[in-house]
């Protein structure tokens, strides 16, 4: 329910970002008429600023993750083209066969570095922690061959990040700009 509320805000700020730059070529995009009174994007942007400033950075966020994770899939497809063989025969070789079974001294390390938060014996979770660790290991190994994947690719991405949130700031007589980057929590 949260995701989906955040994509809604993401998708409205999209849509306000369009509609705002439109209003800075001199058009005055309506996003709302209420009792013959219109609210323009304009007014929108000047009322909700900051908040439509951290939900385009958040958006921004989830486009570049979902972008990378792409580009990785579209390399690993690639190679298992390349090599004639699926993608999970790629992984296998590539990333499962290289790491190394968790041994009895690995988890007996991480159970001492972290008894105080597991709440539980060894013996309850030695596997918990077994798996756990092997879990750690493949995504290190799976990212260490990502990037040597992406190291023989050209690879361009062209998402641009959002416009800092700029906010008017009095001071005195005089209005002073003030840039604040999304998730700053100072009051302005």
């Amino acid at each position: 329910m949260l995701q989906t509320r955040n994509l809604i805000l993401a998708v409205l700020s999209s849509v306000v970002m369009v509609s705002t730059s439109a209003c800075n070529k001199k058009a005055r995009v309506i996003v709302a008429d209420v009792d013959g009174q219109i609210v323009y994007a304009s007014d929108l942007e000047k009322s909700a600023a900051k908040a439509l400033s951290e939900e385009r950075e958040r958006f921004y966020h989830l486009q570049k993750q979902k972008l990378e994770e792409y580009v990785n899939a579209v390399l690993l497809t690639r190679e298992a083209k390349k090599s004639g063989v699926s993608v999970e025969t790629v992984l296998d070789r590539e990333v499962q066969s290289k790491i190394m079974p968790i041994t009895d001294d690995e988890i007996e390390v991480f159970y001492r570095s972290n008894k105080s938060r597991l709440g539980m014996d060894l013996k309850e979770s030695g596997e918990q922690i077994r798996e756990f660790l092997r879990v750690k290991k493949t995504e290190t190994q799976k990212t260490l061959y990502l990037k040597s994947l992406r190291s023989n690719s050209r690879i361009q991405t062209y998402l641009k990040a959002p416009p800092l949130f700029r906010a008017d700031v009095p001071i005195g007589l005089a209005v002073q700009r003030t840039r604040i980057s999304a998730g700053d929590d100072r009051q302005v």
